[in-house]
């Protein structure tokens, strides 16, 4: 059982992975952009709807991916969703399952070569998912109830405006691009933290590194 809920939770977290990586892709891709944009005096000039469509996309695509990962729909892949399955099988993430992910039980031949990192990745359970035989399901709520009160603003932009429209349109306030880069960073932050609990250590950021010159390819004319 502990197995296959594992391998199941593991599958989650690498798609809610993926669509964090593309998000920051897309955050890092605008942000870039922008900046092209914003030091070129005759693309301002001229860019009119373009620019307004740019960033309009860019907001309407990016809000809708994080949305996503507020879904509670039980048919729906979501970082929400993943936190709750986790929380709802606390019992079955151990302090001793995550110690066996990192060294060598005590019993096996090469326990006491490896004792050290036995005791380290047990405090390290214990500070990071609660200070006793398993996971504290309180742990996890704390991280659900930060990441929908983060993402509220969003929520509501995606439901009143994007993928709705709302005759009354949104009550709170508008997103900015502050609470957006929180917010990203906050999803990575928690893929990162239950990475470590199922496999013994975190991802490390799931921003993607580029491997070309983004400005490269404004640097001749598109129109033939």
């Amino acid at each position: 059982m502990a197995k296959q809920l594992e391998e199941k939770l593991r599958a989650d977290l690498i798609a809610v992975g993926n669509e964090i990586g593309h998000l920051w892709q897309h955050h890092d891709l605008f942000w870039r952009m922008i900046g092209i944009t914003n030091n070129n005096e005759r693309v301002i000039e001229v860019g009119g709807d373009f620019l307004n469509w740019f960033r309009n996309s860019y907001i309407e695509a990016g809000s809708m991916a994080f949305r996503r990962q507020l879904d509670r729909n039980s048919r729906s892949i979501s970082l929400v969703n993943l936190l709750l399955e986790i929380q709802k099988n606390h019992a079955h993430l151990t302090r001793e399952g995550f110690q066996g992910k990192i060294a060598f039980a005590a019993g096996h031949p090469m326990h006491n070569m490896t004792k050290a990192r036995w005791d380290e990745a047990g405090a390290t359970f214990d500070a990071m998912f609660g200070n006793g035989r398993h996971l504290d399901p309180a742990i996890v709520q704390t991280d659900i109830d930060r990441l929908e009160a983060e993402g509220a603003a969003i929520r509501e932009q995606v439901n009143k405006e994007i993928a709705h429209k709302d005759r009354k349109g949104m009550q709170g306030a508008k997103v900015t691009g502050d609470i957006f880069e929180q917010c990203v960073t906050h999803l990575d932050e928690l893929v990162n933290k239950y990475a470590h609990l199922l496999d013994g250590k975190p991802l490390g950021s799931l921003r993607p590194r580029f491997e070309y010159d983004i400005e490269e390819v404004f640097t001749f004319a598109w129109k033939a």
